[in-house]
């Protein structure tokens, strides 16, 4: 009888698991796949289904509870990011193993593994867990794989090796016999390992060299890591393991900046077929981020930590490299299990004729559309997945921002038929949240303090807590006070103090069940509601700058004119 397999990925190394299952179609049937992206091709390739995203996984391993899983994702971070969030019984995991695959019948396999076509496995071999042994891999004798490792294509591994948990041998490397080889070590394309490599190293070339993955950061010498085009891909690697930058920049004779290669750019270069003597230029990046010396340290950072990076250099006018920022942890050193919503559905009308063609959101403001500033200030605080609800010109803002990716999130897209105000989108929330839900309207330019903010709320026990901001009117003459005819005192350009809505909230996810499905919902009419319902509503006063972009003079004032 056949057993129903999922797939997790729908990528490339996805399609290959199916074509793999397609030739044990007698044990197999690929019920569908789960990805973030669209994954047409596969789709349409083998005309199996996508079940749903990473988010709704729970609920589709629940629908199919006789189901197998296996990952069909290749990133080794990616993949153990997978094993962890699942909570799957060992006999669940499916063995994929390739019909032209030789397995000694000695050999013991752990589960969740792969292995494809021509590889094969000599007698004593042990796989763990989510290992991958890829198309013409030979496994020699005796041989100890270890948990998430891929051995790629054409690898070879001499008897008795032993291979850590989360490695990475390359394309056609060779291993020689006895060898241990540490977790975390990345082996690059036909290398020949000869020596025991100890953990978190990436090693290439013949004999193979030691470089460390991740080197200690040191003060740095800009002039250092300034490299010429003409530098070799080991003479970069050398520099990059010498001043531990991870990164190294490609500049012409004037500081003119080329191009960045960063560590990864390196690591991937060694796993393709790429000699080491190869000059940099070809494996640069010259779609690098950057800032100039008038961006503050505080946006900087916040940039670098949205995008998921550690380095970005500072350039002047010219385009000349004058610096280097320095962050001193990851993204992912911060994340929220609250999820955010922006409401961008508005049409702008006071904003007119400037959004006849573009929808307010994304009006720039230093060079960049309001929502990219407010999601990037969501995804640095530490909120990964991002809901924008939209309606107007909505293919503008998806086209830009996609799946977040690029902006360290992951953004999913509430779709208005028709538009439902201010609080309205609430309602097309796919499933209910476990946790408060931010909502922000997306033409705000604020810095507010996100965890500050929800520290408050939760402290307080709100249902909802609003953001405010303190609005000061100033009367720009001399005010009098009367009593009848007489003058009581005067007052010299008086200011008058009022706390305004911000167009911050924090709402608990029952509150979801109040907004009506798909009809026009205000957030007063949604704020009142609550109140009359005697649920408790609490303030948190947004401090430092804010501008809510409703007008031209808005506009003006938020872009420094």
């Amino acid at each position: 009888m056949k057993k129903e397999l999922i797939i997790i990925g729908g990528g490339e190394h996805a399609r290959v698991l199916i074509d793999t299952a397609i030739a044990l179609s007698e044990e197999w049937d690929v019920i569908g796949f789960v990805d973030q992206m669209p994954c047409k091709s596969t789709t349409q390739h083998f005309n199996i289904k996508k079940l749903g995203s990473d988010e709704e996984l729970d609920a589709i391993l629940n629908k199919h509870q006789n189901a197998n899983l296996v990952i069909g994702v290749g990133d080794i971070s990616r993949r153990n990011k997978i094993i962890s969030s699942l909570s799957f019984p060992e006999d669940r995991w499916a063995n994929l193993i390739h019909p032209s695959a030789i397995i000694a019948s000695t050999v013991i396999l752990s589960y969740g593994i792969v292995v494809m076509s021509r590889a094969i496995i000599q007698t004593g071999a042990q796989v763990s867990e989510h290992a991958i042994i890829n198309s013409g891999a030979v496994i020699e004798h005796d041989v100890l794989i270890g948990k998430n490792t891929h051995i790629t294509s054409g690898a070879v591994l001499g008897g008795g090796c032993s291979i850590g948990d989360n490695c990475t041998i390359g394309l056609g490397s060779r291993i020689r016999d006895r060898i241990s080889i540490g977790t975390g070590v990345t082996v690059g394309m036909g290398s020949v390992v000869v020596t025991d490599i100890p953990e978190n190293e990436t090693v290439v070339g013949v004999p193979a060299r030691r470089i460390t993955a991740e080197p200690v950061i040191n003060k740095v010498n800009i002039s250092d890591i300034c490299i010429i085009p003409e530098t070799t891909l080991y003479e970069a690697m050398s520099i990059l393991a010498r001043h531990g930058t991870m990164i190294a920049l490609v500049t012409e004779k004037d500081d003119k900046l080329l191009g960045i290669v960063a560590y990864e750019d390196i690591r991937n270069a060694l796993l393709s077929n790429n000699d080491i003597d190869q000059p940099i230029t070809e494996f640069m990046n010259v779609n690098y981020q950057y800032v100039t010396e008038q961006t503050s340290r505080v946006v900087a950072l916040e940039k670098m930590k949205a995008l998921g990076i550690t380095r970005m250099p500072v350039l002047d006018g010219n385009h000349r490299i004058v610096g280097l920022h320095l962050a001193e942890a990851l993204i992912g050193n911060l994340c929220l299990d609250n999820i955010a919503v922006i409401m961008a559905g508005g049409k702008g009308e006071r904003l007119k004729p400037l959004t006849d063609e573009i929808p307010k959101p994304m009006m720039k403001v230093a060079g960049h559309p309001i929502l990219e500033h407010i999601i990037l200030h969501l995804s640095a605080s530490g909120i990964r997945t991002i809901y924008i609800a939209v309606n107007y010109l909505a293919d503008v803002i998806e086209n830009y921002f996609k799946d977040g990716s690029m902006f360290g999130c992951s953004i999913h897209y509430l779709r208005e038929k028709n538009p439902l105000g201010t609080a309205g989108a609430l309602s097309l929330l796919p499933e209910k949240s476990r946790f408060p839900i931010f909502v922000v309207n997306g033409d705000l330019i604020t810095h507010f303090d996100v965890q500050a903010m929800l520290h408050y709320h939760q402290k307080s026990k709100n249902i909802m807590t609003i953001g405010i901001h303190d609005y000061i009117q100033s009367i720009p003459y001399g005010v009098i006070d009367v009593n009848g005819t007489g003058v009581v005192s005067i007052y010299e350009k008086p200011e008058k103090h009022y706390n305004i809505n911000g167009g911050i909230y924090i709402i608990e996810p029952e509150l979801i069940d109040t907004v009506p499905d798909e009809n026009t919902f205000q957030m007063t009419e949604f704020i009142n509601n609550t109140i009359n319902n005697k649920q408790k509503v609490g303030v948190h006063l947004i401090e430092g700058s804010w501008i809510d972009v409703g007008e031209h003079s808005d506009l003006k004032i938020a872009q420094g004119r």
